[in-house]
């Protein structure tokens, strides 16, 4: 979990996305977001969120603004 553009950002590995949860309403926002093979890191750097995918070897990168 990540805090970022004032939302929390979780990765959920099972279902291969990452989704925004506004923390005052304790809600998800917006649909989920996918990503790669199997995330398991998130990390927020450069205005941007970065998302590791194990089993896909790379990294997805999300724009936090555009969302």
């Amino acid at each position: 979990m990540v805090a970022a553009g004032g939302y929390l950002w979780v990765v959920n590995e099972t279902s291969e996305d990452v989704v925004r949860i506004d923390p005052k309403k304790a809600e998800v926002v917006g649909d989920p977001i996918k990503v790669g093979d199997t995330p398991v890191g998130l990390a927020f750097g450069a205005n941007s969120l970065w998302v590791s995918n194990n089993r896909s070897d790379d990294v997805t990168r999300i724009d936090p603004g555009s969302r």
